[in-house]
């Protein structure tokens, strides 16, 4: 009867819903659309593409994700995101094209593998990252953010990799700590960057860190020993340069 299919239908279990290899979420099963995912405890992986441009406006991912994999969930209408605390690998355009997705949470310091533009074509203006993190990849290159972003940039970050920020409208960069020892090649070039102070822990600044911002004043601390490609490490973007204050 009609009441026993309904009464059916509220205990499927919710994950149902997915196509499954393993730990690896590969899609949604066929006829399936939701527009709210919550990705159960257990997956591991989810996989390149899997919920490409299916209309998805909010993903809760698990804490046991280690792998996003390239457009994962590109060409939806996320608002927000938060990373999981071990997802070490993000692909390609996993995020691109969220043109709704304003803030992003990180919380994992365990990622060692980004591609390029992640979050390409979003509308980022919150940007939140992990106290335990010390090296920060290129999770922001060629981002979509808002005019005036800014980023505070955790105590205990050591690195900056490169193109970590590339191609944003980054403005302002806060360094909450002193444990920076390297920034590495084209880190904030191509961005909005007016006025930066880098931390006096600060040893190598890499290739074209800073070209191409706007920027009228930048504060080269003392114990930066190292340019790799010395002249190029602001190369046009600045009228002064405060060095070795």
């Amino acid at each position: 009867t009609e009441m026993e299919i309904v009464a059916q239908e509220e205990t499927t279990d919710p994950e149902d819903i997915f196509v499954r290899n393993g730990n690896v979420i590969t899609g949604l099963k066929e006829g399936v659309n939701v527009t709210e995912l919550v990705i159960p405890e257990g997956v591991t992986e989810i996989a390149a593409s899997a919920f490409n441009n299916k209309g998805i406006t909010k993903v809760t991912l698990p804490e046991s994700l280690v792998v996003i994999g390239g457009s994962a969930f590109a060409r939806n209408a996320l608002t927000e995101i938060t990373i999981p605390k071990n997802v070490t690998t993000i692909g390609s355009y996993a995020f691109d094209g969220n043109g709704s997705l304003t803030s992003v949470k990180v919380e994992s310091s365990k990622i060692t593998s980004c591609e390029n533009m992640i979050f390409r074509d979003c509308n980022i203006n919150s940007i939140s990252l992990p106290e335990e993190m010390l090296i920060l990849p290129k999770l922001f290159n060629s981002a979509g953010m808002q005019i005036g972003t800014k980023v505070t940039i955790p105590a205990g970050v050591q690195v900056i990799g490169d193109s970590a920020f590339s191609g944003t409208n980054l403005k302002e960069v806060i360094f909450a700590g002193n444990e920076l020892t390297e920034i590495q090649g084209s880190a904030f070039a191509n961005c909005k960057i007016e006025e930066i102070s880098l931390p006096e822990s600060l040893e190598i600044i890499g290739w074209s860190v800073f070209k191409g911002n706007a920027s009228t004043e930048i504060t080269i601390p003392k114990n930066v020993t190292i340019y790799k490609n010395k002249r190029n490490y602001c190369k046009t973007c600045c009228v002064a340069v405060i060095d070795r204050l």
